[in-house]
């Protein structure tokens, strides 16, 4: 879609991409601390992280080029979820971060696989922009459909919550 002088950057945004996906499992978990008024541990996982871009990341895009970033990148994320494993076990000693990564990768490969499928089949190769915008319509409503099914429970909570709150008046 942008274009072939973007082609030198597509392992560097789709590393990056694939690296802050990855790191948004359990992201919130720090909410709850601060509500508990123990901030630190945010502060512990945000050291890890900056300790390992330091020591992953920068070597890799000095000695290895953007492949070698990436790969620094997605350490940085594995040692950010490690931290977090330990906080969020020590406060919610029942909840496992693999279950939680299994309810948000579901819809997406869901939604994902058929797109994948019709853009082989009917497609291949190179795409112009109209064709990328029907394949994302696809997804979007794949992963609708998706969501809506797997997490039938969760929405109506939220419904519920959404229901329940109290309206603000003009005044």
């Amino acid at each position: 879609v942008l274009g072939d002088e973007w082609e030198p950057a597509v392992v560097l945004v789709g590393g990056l991409a694939v690296a802050t996906a990855v790191q948004q499992l359990g992201y919130n978990w720090f909410a709850f601390y601060r509500a508990r008024g123990e901030p630190w541990p945010q502060a512990v996982e945000s050291g890890v992280f900056a300790g390992a871009f330091a020591a992953f990341a920068v070597p890799g895009a000095l000695l290895g080029g953007s492949w070698w970033f990436v790969a620094g990148r997605m350490a940085c994320t594995v040692c950010a979820l490690a931290v977090r494993r330990v906080y969020v076990r020590r406060l919610l000693p029942a909840v496992r971060l693999r279950s939680l990564a299994w309810r948000g990768a579901a819809p997406v490969a869901i939604a994902s696989a058929p797109v994948l499928v019709v853009r082989g089949a009917l497609w291949g190769g190179e795409r112009p922009p109209e064709q990328a915008i029907v394949e994302l319509a696809l997804w979007l409503a794949l992963l609708a459909l998706a969501t809506r099914r797997l997490e039938r429970g969760l929405l109506s909570e939220l419904a519920g919550y959404l229901r329940s709150a109290p309206r603000a008046t003009a005044g």
